[in-house]
This record gives C-alpha cells, sequence and structure tokens, in this order.
C-alpha cells in the first residue's frame, strides 16, 4: 500500500505517537496564548509587563518602531484612510503625517517641523525654544504677548504688502461697556515715535466712547502729544496743550471720513475766555477736511456764550473787526472769506439765518447757499461806488447762468426772481428792475434772460391799459405756440407817421401756411413757367400746394400745370400778356412733422393745462372772471392734471423740475440758434 501523503508531501504514518503527542500539545499551548493575547487590554512586545495606560507597550533600548513608509502619491492613494491614520512620506516634504479629516474627506497634517519650529509650554504662556523672553500667553487678565529683554526694539512688525493699505502693528480693544484702549506705550522719554512715509501713528477705534490716540501728561504744564512734521523744530505751548503740532506746512491736520456727523478736528473749551481750537502756522493755522459723505465737518467750532464768536479769523495781518453781538464765524483780510466746496457736489459756503427750521442747497453744489425765513441771500450795493450791485452773478460756462432762481411755491405772489426799482413815489428815468444783457461776442449767440417753468416761461402783466406787459426790441424766437385772441403789429403810420399809429391783424389759418406770389408775362404761345424755390418740396406738402392765376387787364382764358417734380409749374393763356400769381401751401418739414399740433384741442388739462369750465377769455361769453385761466393760473392752490413731457438728450431736468435747455448745435449757416422742441 502506498503511504498516504499530507498537503506538504509529508509521510505522516512514518511519524511515531510519541512525536504525534508533542506536536498536539505545542498546538495547544499556542492556541491558549493567542486566546489570552486577543482578551487582553493591551499588548506588549519584548514585555511582558505592558503598561496599563497603552494597547501597545513596545520596549527596546537598541532599536526603534518603523511605521509603513511611502510617497506622497501613495499616500493619497489609500482608499478611505482612517482618522488618526499614520505614515511616514518620504518625498516632497519627508516627515510623519496623519490623517486629521476623515475617511472620505482626508486632510493629511505633518508632524513637528525640526527643532527651530518647536515651541514650550511653560504653563501659562507658551515661548519658542530658542528665546524663552518671548511669551504668547494664554488666555489671562495680563498680557497678550510679552517680551523682555535685551533688543533695541523689543517689537518688530513689518508688513511687506503693497497693494492695499497695510498695518505694521494693529492695536483693538472690543470692550463694549466705553473703556478699553487700542493700545497703551509708556517711555522714559516717548510714549510712542511713530516713523512712516505717510502716516507715523494711526490709532482706530470702532466705539463711539473709545479713544483712537489717548495722550496724558499730570504735569501742570506737560503736553499729552506732541507731533513734528517736516523735519523741523518742535514748537509748543510753555503752559501745557492737549495736542501740540509743528510744522512748516500744517501744524494739525484732521481728517473726518465719509460716515455723515465725523469731524476732522473738534475743539470746545467751557472756560469764559477760552479757545476751542486754535492754530499758529506760516501757511496754515488749522486744516479740517470733511469725508465727502453729507453731513461730515471737517472743522466744528461752537461759542457757548451769548455775544461769542465760534470762529475768529485774521489773515493777511490785517485790522481786526469783530460783532459785538456775536456771530458763528469773523473772518478779517483782504479778502474777508473764502470758501470752497471741494467735490463736484459741493457747496462753498452754507449759510442759515433767523434761526430757520431747515437748511436747503442743492444737491449738485453751490458757490454759496444761503437758508433764511426773510432772506436766504441779501445783497446791498453801497452807492459810494460806481455801479455798484446788490447781488453779481457770473459764469464762463457755455451754457452757464449767471443768476438763476426757482420757488417752489405755487402761490399767486411767488416769485423765482423779484425786481423792484424806486419806493412808488419818485418819478424814475430808465429805471429798470430786472435786465438781462449778454456780451458774447458772437452776437448770435446766447441769451441776455433765460425763463423756463412747466405752464409759463414768462409771465408779464400790465397794470395800465396802454402799456406793454412785454416789451422786445430785436428780433424774437419761439418753438411752440404764439397764443393770443388776435396778433397784430403796430407801426407809425406811413400817411401820416407824427400824429397816427398803424394796426394791422395778422393772417390767421388752421394750417402751417406759407405764401408764395409773383407775376409772369406769357411768350408768343401764351405759355409762361414759374420756378419755384429750391426748398419748395422740402418745406411744403407740395402735391396738395394751391395756385391762384389773376389776368392783369381784360379777362382772357388761364390755367396751370405743375410739372413732375414741383419745382415750376406752367402758365396757360393769351399771347404776350401778363398774368399775376400766388401759391399756398402747408409746411411739412421734418420739424412740422414732429411737432404738428392738432386745430381742435379737448380741455382735459393734457395742452398747458386747459381744464373743463374754464375759459380763456371768459367775459366774451358772460363768465365771471375768476372762471378764466388767467385767474387759475395766478391761485395758491391750483391744481392741474400732469402734464406729458418728451425729454430729449439736450435737456437737463433738475430735482425741483425746472429745465435747462442746452444748445447743441449751431447752425453756422443761418447764425440762429437750433433749439429742441419741447412736446407737452
Amino acid at each position: 500500500m502506498r503511504n498516504k501523503l499530507n498537503n506538504s508531501g509529508f509521510p505522516f504514518e512514518k511519524l511515531s505517537k510519541g512525536m504525534h503527542n508533542i506536536i498536539w500539545i505545542f498546538s495547544l499551548v499556542t492556541l491558549i496564548v493567542f486566546s489570552n493575547m486577543t482578551q487582553a487590554q493591551n499588548v506588549g512586545v519584548n514585555t511582558t509587563t505592558p503598561d496599563a495606560s497603552a494597547m501597545l507597550d513596545v520596549v527596546s533600548t537598541t532599536s526603534g518602531m518603523l511605521v509603513p513608509r511611502m510617497t506622497m502619491a501613495q499616500r493619497d492613494a489609500i482608499t478611505l484612510p482612517a482618522t488618526s491614520l499614520l505614515i511616514y512620506q518620504s518625498d516632497n516634504t519627508p516627515g510623519f503625517y496623519y490623517n486629521s479629516g476623515t475617511p472620505a474627506a482626508p486632510v493629511w497634517v505633518m508632524i513637528g517641523g525640526g527643532a527651530a519650529g518647536e515651541w514650550t509650554d511653560a504653563g501659562d504662556y507658551l515661548h519658542p525654544n530658542e528665546n524663552t523672553d518671548a511669551q504668547v500667553w494664554e488666555d489671562n487678565d495680563i498680557y497678550g504677548f510679552y517680551y523682555s529683554g535685551l533688543a533695541d526694539n523689543a517689537g518688530y512688525f513689518e508688513s511687506t504688502e503693497t497693494s492695499v493699505d497695510n498695518t505694521g502693528v494693529y492695536g483693538a480693544c472690543d470692550n463694549t461697556s466705553g473703556y478699553g484702549f487700542g493700545g497703551i506705550f509708556s517711555g522714559g522719554y516717548l510714549g510712542v515715535a511713530g516713523l512712516g512715509d505717510t502716516l507715523g501713528v494711526n490709532g482706530i477705534v470702532n466705539n463711539p466712547k473709545g479713544y483712537a490716540i489717548y495722550g496724558t501728561n499730570s504735569d501742570a504744564v506737560g503736553t499729552a502729544i506732541f507731533g513734528i512734521g517736516n523735519g523741523i523744530n518742535g514748537s509748543y505751548l510753555t503752559n501745557g496743550s492737549g495736542v501740540a503740532g509743528s510744522s512748516n506746512n500744517v501744524g494739525v491736520y484732521g481728517y473726518g471720513d465719509a460716515t455723515a456727523g465725523s469731524n476732522g478736528i473738534y475743539g470746545t473749551s467751557e472756560a469764559t475766555d477760552g479757545i476751542g481750537t486754535t492754530g499758529v502756522s506760516e501757511n496754515i493755522g488749522v486744516l479740517g477736511l470733511g469725508g465727502t459723505t453729507s453731513g461730515s465737518i471737517g472743522v466744528y467750532a461752537k461759542s457757548k456764550a451769548s455775544d461769542g464768536i465760534g470762529i475768529f479769523s485774521i489773515g493777511n495781518n490785517a485790522t481786526s473787526y469783530t460783532a459785538t453781538n456775536g456771530a458763528g464765524a469773523v473772518f478779517n483780510g483782504n479778502d474777508g472769506a473764502h470758501a470752497y466746496g471741494n467735490i463736484s457736489t459741493g457747496t462753498g459756503l452754507i449759510a442759515v439765518g433767523n434761526d430757520a427750521p431747515t437748511i436747503s442747497n442743492l444737491t449738485a453744489g453751490t458757490g454759496v447757499a444761503g437758508t433764511s425765513t426773510v432772506a436766504g441771500v441779501y445783497g446791498f450795493g453801497d452807492n459810494t461806488g460806481v455801479e455798484p450791485k446788490g447781488v453779481y452773478g457770473s459764469t464762463n460756462a457755455l451754457d452757464g447762468i449767471a443768476v438763476f432762481g426757482v420757488n417752489g411755491s405755487i402761490g399767486a405772489n411767488a416769485y423765482a426772481i423779484y425786481g423792484q426799482v424806486g419806493d412808488g413815489n419818485a418819478n424814475l428815468v430808465d429805471a429798470v428792475a430786472v435786465m438781462g444783457f449778454n456780451r458774447e461776442q458772437d452776437p448770435f449767440y446766447g441769451f441776455g434772460g433765460y425763463f423756463s417753468a412747466e405752464w409759463s416761461g414768462i409771465y408779464a402783466e400790465s397794470r395800465t391799459g396802454s402799456g406793454y406787459a412785454a416789451s422786445f426790441s430785436g428780433d424774437t424766437y419761439s418753438t411752440g405756440d404764439v397764443g393770443g385772441a388776435s396778433k397784430s403789429f403796430v407801426i407809425d403810420n406811413p400817411e401820416n407817421p407824427e400824429n397816427e399809429v398803424l394796426r394791422h391783424t395778422s393772417i390767421e389759418s388752421p394750417e402751417a401756411l406759407v405764401v408764395y406770389r409773383g407775376k409772369i408775362k406769357l411768350n408768343n404761345n401764351g405759355e409762361g413757367i414759374v420756378e419755384m424755390p429750391s426748398y419748395f418740396k422740402s418745406l411744403t406738402k407740395e402735391n396738395e400746394a394751391t395756385v391762384q392765376i389773376t389776368c392783369v387787364g381784360h379777362p382772357f382764358g388761364i390755367g396751370y400745370e405743375w410739372n413732375n417734380d414741383f419745382n415750376s409749374f406752367v402758365v396757360y393763356g393769351e399771347g404776350n400778356r401778363e398774368i399775376s400769381w400766388m401759391v399756398m401751401a402747408d409746411r411739412d418739414d421734418p420739424y412740422m412733422k414732429e411737432n404738428r399740433k392738432p386745430v381742435i384741442i379737448q380741455k382735459n388739462g393734457g395742452d398747458k393745462g386747459y381744464k373743463v369750465g374754464y375759459y380763456i377769455h371768459p367775459e366774451a361769453y358772460g363768465k365771471p372772471k375768476e372762471m378764466g385761466y388767467n385767474y387759475l393760473w395766478n391761485q395758491k392752490n391750483r391744481n392741474f392734471p400732469a402734464a406729458n413731457k418728451t425729454t430729449t438728450s439736450s435737456r437737463t431736468i433738475y430735482e425741483d423740475n425746472s429745465e435747462i435747455i442746452k444748445d447743441t448745435k449751431r447752425n453756422q449757416l443761418s447764425k440762429q440758434k437750433t433749439i429742441p422742441n419741447k412736446n407737452k
């Protein structure tokens, strides 16, 4: 019989019975040992008594323990690495790495970094191993960072960032109770010495009760904060001051940011003879700049005395003049005061009188904005001068306005600009209440006066039956309707010019009628050609034009015929005879096509406020004057329906709904102004 073999080919049948027993006993012991190891709480390597606090206790004095070693690519290829899994990475930045993330989103973090990057926990604080004097304190009531040593610069912080407003050292205190400092500096000579290409010291606090920079000096004549600019010798008050600044340019500079209500420099004094803010400099005593936000203040000064002065300024070493009853500001100098608005919408000077309840100024900015319950701006020209002006306005802008008046009221006595000459008791020769004059060198450009309104740009009334509501010397121009119950011209009667005037009424038509007339002598064949102006077709509805022909002398048969292009027509009649002709046509040029208006206008308020139940001339229809538009337009509480306006790019619409029509094109051929039409 063949020997039976196990899987390895060994003939177990040849083993003795004793050897079988030994193998059986060894297997049993091994099973018992491994069973005990799996059930144990900790495992020891090279020790039979592993530490009870360790799951694995490896003991050796001659060798270490190796963890898996792999490249970064192999590390990243591990499938679902467990949190805290440890490996040694052999490339890129070699070192021990562990997974601080999750198996699904691993984050490999390097352990340590060498002795140069290690810190020691000293209990209350940490310090780098290389310098025990540099201490970062843990949460405590004393320090955040502390250094005590022999270094020339105990703390040095540098930012090399150039693309933003970087900061070398930034101190902040988030105490919301109104206390705390962004930084406190003390020294044997200087508490703070700031060096910078732009700012030496910049303090910022986000607490309304905090201090950006706080200085105190307990000496009776000491100075709390002392600054020197431009490398000059410092100067300060010998009796002490809160802030002392010396410079050959600006002694103290204050800037209020764009937040509404911010102050560049705010000074106050409770003493009866005290000064809120005082500045002495060869160039600028005090310079304050408010931010661009409405309400910011560059310099704010207030006097609590009943006859006090908020700001008192003397320039040019002028003789001092002051207001005995007090004033907000008093300025002395060759020029009393200069005010300049430094932004496009700024106002040079804002003045409020009579304790007016509101302050009004254009948001687009003005040179001077005055508010008062009596007169916003009052000007008086003393009679000792030559041609004195009460108020003088000037502008160099091509479309500028020297004096512009707006009245938001709609009362009967509301005026945007009001002029009066004399007191009614004297006969003044050539007296003019309001006069507009334009000295533009181009005689065809510019306005002596410009008026704009929703309903009437100019309203003029003659209080005598024989006077003129308006008198014009020179040509007049209109882009809209010329209203009136009748329109006529008045001239000296050429037949009797010394004693009479001649009045002729204008021809009226529902069409924008143009008329051409003339005479022509027919040729031997009884024909004649009448040439029309070159612009006839562009100006009129030429195919609807009518021709009237009249015989000169005894009657004969006549007729006419337009040519194909309507540039001329042929007259037929008796040879060598004379006829007169007249052509009438309706205007149809581009302007009329855009601005043609209906002949009959409904009184629905859509056109010039014509309202149902009111008349242009109520007395002519037996109605009282209160039903007339002249009466309606001058009532304080009138209520017109909203007008439909069409604006164009050549108009500027202001917030008060007034408008200035800017001339966008000058016609050099005809020397006339082109003004866009106002459609309603």
